[in-house]
């Protein structure tokens, strides 16, 4: 959940590590042309090292999650000279800035001996939620408001897309933009996708995150997102699946999520057995023991190896 995630490649508030650009270079790094400033930073890909060996050796596929999120990002990353206190560096800068962060990760991965666990990147995750905090986010300070056709978002598909071609990897591995409530924003992600696919397909498809609630939203009304999402002709994805109970308003059971799970599963069916390009269901934890929304029992399982009725119900809306 948390192992790709900006925080974590590059130390948090707290931990950065900052080297020359010539140290950056003798250890391998990818320098942007014209980049200027003196000084980069030291990108911490150990916890990305260890996922992909564990997939590897366990035979299961790797989402890359994420490339660039507006949360879980240092603001120092932001600022002029890498630093907390100083202001907001031009949109220039930040250019090479992200071009640098974002090859250097998709690089390392392509180049590990562990390339081919990694089906997809998550490259830009809530454009569309960036600012719900109620105050700017980090890269709207930097870029401004850039509404449906966000430069610094194409960009990052750009950068991303130009590092699987090198390594002969873009037809193994697709690139998608990630959100939550996306049946809320269907209409501007459809605009957005269109303005960076409109040089040539950079973007694949669509992550549907679908951190739901028995109580909201509707079957029906996730269904028709996904077919405004086909009609566009991209790739689909569920990439965030939970399901709480009683979180919006209480008297459900186990049984109603159970129910729920099964209207879930047995329309996304349908929807691919009537031409919607859905490629994946991804549950987002493996039990309400972990889960970051565990007073809700959004999962599957209770416990490790303790299935719900909801686990019965996805089975059986499969056959």
């Amino acid at each position: 959940e948390n192992e790709m995630k900006p925080d974590t490649v590059l130390g948090g508030f707290y931990n950065k590590k900052l080297i020359s650009v010539d140290e950056a270079k003798k250890l391998g790094y990818i320098i942007p042309d014209n980049y200027k400033e003196d000084e980069v930073p030291q990108l911490d890909l150990g916890a990305v090292d260890a996922t992909l060996e564990f997939c590897a050796e366990n035979n299961v596929k790797m989402r890359a999650h994420t490339l660039m999120w507006h949360q879980q990002t240092p603001s120092w990353f932001f600022k002029y000279d890498y630093n907390s206190y100083y202001n907001y560096c031009n949109a220039g800068t930040m250019d090479k800035r992200l071009e640098y962060y974002v090859k250097n990760i998709v690089a390392h991965i392509s180049s590990s001996q562990y390339k081919d666990v990694v089906y997809a990147y998550d490259v830009v995750n809530e454009y569309f939620h960036n600012n719900d905090s109620g105050s700017k986010s980090n890269w709207t300070q930097v870029y401004g408001e850039e509404g449906k056709y966000p430069s610094y978002v194409k960009k990052a598909f750009q950068y991303a897309n130009d590092m699987l071609n090198y390594y002969n990897l873009r037809s193994k591995v697709k690139l998608f933009y990630n959100d939550y409530n996306t049946y809320l924003v269907s209409d501007d992600i459809v605009t957005m996708i269109k303005f960076v696919n409109q040089n040539g397909k950079i973007c694949d498809g669509v992550g549907m995150q679908s951190h739901l609630d028995v109580h909201w939203p509707d079957v029906n009304y996730i269904g028709n997102t996904i077919d405004k999402f086909k009609n566009a002709g991209f790739e689909i994805q569920i990439t965030e699946l939970d399901a709480t109970i009683n979180a919006m308003q209480s008297g459900y059971t186990l049984q109603d999520q159970a129910n729920y799970y099964y209207s879930i599963i047995k329309m996304l069916k349908q929807k691919k057995q009537g031409g919607a390009n859905i490629t994946g269901v991804t549950f987002w934890g493996l039990s309400d023991q972990v889960s970051w929304r565990a007073s809700g029992q959004p999962l599957l399982f209770s416990q490790l190896g303790v299935k719900k009725a909801a686990y019965d119900a996805v089975i059986h809306a499969m056959k």
